[in-house]
């Protein structure tokens, strides 16, 4: 159910119970998912195997990370530091600080300003169409994770690399960069 932000989450999670909802409950109930997501989002969430030695190896090699998310800014800096990950970004771009929200590639562009990088010197690293269409928006490449999430059908997206686990990255980022990273 997860994937295109918090109301159709909750629009899925309610279509399951059989309920549709009207537009005022649906809002209370979207309401009170971000108010406990806020409070407990973090809490029993863990990093991709491998994420904190990629992103370590990333940071040695001098590239700056930016996390561009659909998700509010607040739950995402506590996830962040609750998994001891926040340090190794340069930047966190909250769906609820940008007009637009991904796949609209101005929130992209918004991180990639933020960080002071330009989309041709960059690599979008994801998990969902989101990822892949805010991206290809500024034309840049765009690497999934296999194990992503969305409707979508895995086969169906078409990154211009996939790999199994973020492990792989670091070769990966190197074999594309010239000089190698």
């Amino acid at each position: 159910m997860i994937g295109d932000g918090a109301r159709l989450l909750v629009l899925r999670a309610l279509a399951r119970t059989g309920r549709t909802p009207g537009e005022r409950e649906l809002q209370h109930w979207v309401d009170r998912y971000l108010a406990l997501y806020e409070a407990r989002g973090h809490v029993d969430s863990r990093p991709l195997p491998g994420a904190r030695a990629t992103l370590e190896i990333l940071k040695a090699r001098g590239i700056k990370l930016g996390v561009c998310t659909n998700k509010p800014q607040a739950p995402s800096e506590a996830l962040l530091e609750a998994v001891d990950l926040r340090c190794l970004f340069d930047a966190v771009l909250g769906g609820d600080r940008v007009a637009r929200r991904k796949p609209d590639p101005a929130h992209l562009q918004a991180l990639l300003t933020q960080i002071g990088v330009a989309p041709r010197e960059a690599v979008m690293i994801g998990d969902s169409r989101n990822d892949l269409e805010a991206a290809r928006g500024l034309g840049m490449p765009v690497v999934l994770l296999r194990e992503g999430y969305g409707p979508d059908p895995r086969w169906a997206l078409r990154p211009d690399h996939w790999i199994a686990r973020l492990d792989e990255l670091p070769a990966l980022l190197a074999r594309l960069s010239d000089p190698p990273l």
